[in-house]
């Protein structure tokens, strides 16, 4: 007995009938095939999108930003990296310190490394990798997998890029108070111009560990392995 779904489709003959059936067929036996990669994408666009709105709305109504980058929840997660970098710095035994200051912005206090006498590095929200986890986060969420094997998963991801942050904020105020030393003209602006050079390096390099991350993820804790037992 024909499917009804072809009488719905009110096709002229039977011979096409027949073929958009099995054009039907194939379709579905298609997306059951790649189920998992279909809800994947479909979750991953949604997420994107949500994550897009939600910058828009952070950039565009006036008094969120603010809001947002006054909260504590940004002074205690700047000062978490000026003190794991301050930390490393000394157990490598440099005389690093670290100080909350209104220098560098007039709308909010920055939190900033250095080794006297050099300029210092300070922590803006810009170097508190909100883009990358977010990303990593997004990727991890969109995957089929278990709940409490993505949240443990999306944490240790997190711990790795901080780690990893921390460790660039480390070459960084080393490198700033060799600047420094070396009595170069305008000292200051070549600070700058590294900082920018190497936000951009660093932002390819965790993209790159992104992936390596995702790609660990999906072999070998989400329930890719078992779904291509069944298929």
């Amino acid at each position: 007995m024909l499917d009804p779904l072809i009488y719905l489709l009110k096709l002229p003959t039977v011979g096409t009938q027949e073929i958009y059936l099995l054009m039907l067929v194939k379709l579905k036996a298609l997306f059951n095939k790649y189920r998992i990669l279909c809800l994947f994408i479909t979750r991953l666009v949604f997420l994107l999108f949500a994550l897009f709105a939600l910058i828009i709305i952070l950039e565009s109504i006036p008094g969120v930003r603010d809001q947002f980058v006054n909260s504590r929840f940004i002074y205690w997660f700047m000062k978490s990296i000026a003190f794991s970098t301050t930390t490393v710095l000394n157990l490598f035994g440099y005389p690093a310190t670290f100080y909350y200051s209104y220098q560098f912005s007039a709308d909010h206090g920055l939190f900033a490394v250095r080794i006297p006498p050099g300029n210092g590095m300070y922590v803006g929200i810009r170097c508190l990798a909100f883009t990358l986890i977010s990303l990593f986060t997004i990727l991890i969420i969109s995957f089929p997998g278990k709940i409490l094997t993505r949240v443990v998963y999306i944490i240790l991801g997190f711990l790795v890029i901080q780690v990893m942050n921390v460790a660039r904020f480390c070459y960084l105020v080393v490198a700033s108070k060799s600047i420094s030393d070396s009595a170069i003209p305008d000292s200051l602006q070549l600070t700058t111009k590294l900082v920018e050079k190497h936000h951009d390096i660093f932002n390819l390099i965790v993209y790159f560990l992104i992936v390596i991350l995702f790609i660990i993820y999906v072999k070998y804790f989400s329930k890719y392995k078992s779904f291509k037992k069944l298929s």
